[in-house]
């Protein structure tokens, strides 16, 4: 019986060196290129892998990376230990940069003499940026987490903390969250209060509902004082579904509490003498302003009151792009196992998940920023034309026409010009969106005082200004489907969106309200009597 002979060992090196996609290259004891192969040709820009014979890195690479190579590989020469899986950066002379992962042995001769060396790299640069952007957002989403006042944290199925920002720290007494993880309620708590807590994460991880803005008496665990906390508690779950642990978010409103329990009192005897009435309308004085002061908090930190469905809407947002990348990266640990095509296809689709994620935190971002504005004279329409410029190639596309009325005399406005292009491309987009090829979207400025406003603007909008007011409207109206009346009143929360998956955050709306109104305007969304929505926007002159 015969046996076809295996083909020369040469010719099975050669289909190695012309075929593998990693970078393949001998050297001699002085670390020149005895033989490259087509891939390492290739990164190195030579038509033919013999250019590169008797070269040597500082040939193509600088200084900065071809030194420490060349070290490296003396080292092996001199002690035969090679080098497994070295991540380094390499610096060609051009300009190009990028990462590899490089394996050098020695090269050793039939009677085991050290020859030279020999070795592979394989460009890791997506790999590499890949875990670098998302180290940079998720710093960024820890400084959003840790600037809210509200106390925020996660635990795990059994009530050990996972996440701590620093107000809930400070709360517990420990100086860093860090040294919160792991530890429980009843680390901070009396037995009894700590066992209510624990009950109430358990009702939540069993039932898979939100437990929202309860109100309840809580212990202060360095101080000894008791007070009022609005607490929030929602489960987490992975991407398939599962519930592991539970995101929660407490405000302090004992303040709030003690001045309801003050007015409380004050109403509750009306049958007191005259000196008694003046007594109670003092202290009602003292009720109102400690409430006027709570409201203005209240008002700057609106946003917050949200801040549960907030910060389980990062977490569900965040949590599928990074189960690609987790996925992506187990496939590329055992890279055998699977084609350079669809090696390359996981990466552009881990490449793609780090975008939405990107996305999402600087949406968060804008939606969480210091409330600080530039404001200088501007004229709205140059702004509305800033914004149609950008606009106008997803119109075209779409088929959408984009018409504009714009008022005669309009006055120039105090705005920070850059915010508010942010706020009308949010809502041109939507506008342009929600249209189909053939309809129209009317953009219209007016210039009026309040006494002459029609019926055709909204209560709402009306209640923000007052009569003899000079002001400034700016309409958006689409022809589209309009909003449906159920979820016209959750248009401005976080993350709430009509948009398929992948194409909307649900934080422009969000945004955009905090825009207009951070300049003292207004902003509403209704839909119109036959067809589509309009958006109304009104500014003070």
């Amino acid at each position: 019986m015969s046996h076809s002979s295996p083909p020369p060992s040469i010719e099975w090196l050669q289909a190695l060196l012309e075929s593998l996609p990693d970078r393949i290259y001998f050297k001699d004891r002085k670390s020149r290129f005895l033989c490259i192969s087509r891939a390492l040709a290739d990164f190195f820009g030579l038509d033919d892998p013999g250019e590169a014979l008797g070269k040597t890195d500082f040939d193509f690479f600088t200084p900065d990376h071809a030194r420490p190579a060349f070290e490296d590989e003396q080292r092996i020469v001199r002690t035969g230990q090679g080098v497994v899986g070295k991540i380094e950066r390499e610096t060609l002379s051009e300009g190009r940069n990028g990462w590899a992962s490089t394996t050098k042995m020695p090269l050793q001769d039939v009677d085991g003499r050290i020859i030279g060396t020999f070795g592979i790299s394989r460009d890791i640069t997506e790999l590499r940026q890949t875990q670098e952007a998302l180290g940079h957002e998720r710093q960024l989403l820890r400084s959003v987490v840790d600037q809210v006042p509200e106390f925020i944290y996660v635990k795990d199925c059994e009530g050990k903390f996972l996440l701590s920002n620093r107000a809930h720290a400070a709360f517990l007494g420990v100086n860093d969250p860090i040294d919160v993880l792991g530890q429980r309620a009843h680390d901070f708590f009396p037995p009894d209060m700590a066992e209510r807590y624990h009950a109430d994460d358990l009702a939540v991880l069993a039932s898979g509902e939100t437990m929202r803005e309860r109100e309840e008496v809580t212990r202060h665990p360095t101080t000894g004082g008791f007070g009022w906390v609005s607490l929030t508690k929602a489960p987490l779950r992975d991407s398939e579904g599962s519930i592991f642990g539970l995101v929660c978010v407490a405000r302090d409103i004992t303040d709030r509490k003690m001045a309801d329990e003050q007015l409380r009192q004050a109403m509750g005897d009306v049958t007191k003498s005259k000196e008694d009435l003046q007594k109670m309308y003092q202290e009602l004085q003292g009720s109102h302003e400690k409430l006027q002061e709570a409201q203005r908090q209240l008002i700057e930190s609106e946003k917050m009151r949200s801040v549960g469905r907030l910060a389980a809407g990062v977490a569900h947002e965040l949590k599928n792009p990074l189960a690609v990348v987790r996925m992506g990266l187990q496939v590329l640990e055992n890279p055998g196992e699977s084609e350079a095509s669809a090696r390359q296809e996981l990466l552009r689709d881990m490449i793609s998940a780090v975008d939405r994620a990107d996305i999402v935190v600087r949406e968060l971002l804008n939606y969480a920023a210091p409330r600080q504005l530039t404001l200088n004279p501007v004229d709205i329409h140059d702004v509305l034309e800033a914004v149609l410029t950008l606009i106008r190639p997803q119109a075209n596309a779409g088929k959408i026409k984009v018409a504009c009325d714009f008022g005669d005399s309009i006055p120039k406005l105090s705005l920070d010009s850059n915010k508010v292009q942010q706020a009308f491309l949010n809502l041109i987009m939507n506008a342009v969106q929600a249209s189909s090829p053939g309809q129209t979207v009317q953009l219209r400025t007016r210039h009026k005082s309040l006494s002459g406003l029609g019926n055709n603007v909204g209560n709402s909008l009306m209640d923000r200004f007052r009569v003899g007011d000079e002001l400034v409207f700016v309409e958006v109206e689409d022809e589209g489907p309009g909003i449906s009346a159920d979820k016209l009143a959750q248009i401005y929360d976080p993350f709430f969106t009509t948009k398929p998956t992948g194409q909307g955050t649900g934080l422009g709306l969000t945004v955009t309200r905090a825009i207009i109104e951070m300049h003292g305007g207004a902003v509403e969304l209704r839909n119109r009597p036959d067809r589509g929505a309009l958006a109304t926007v009104v500014f003070r002159v």
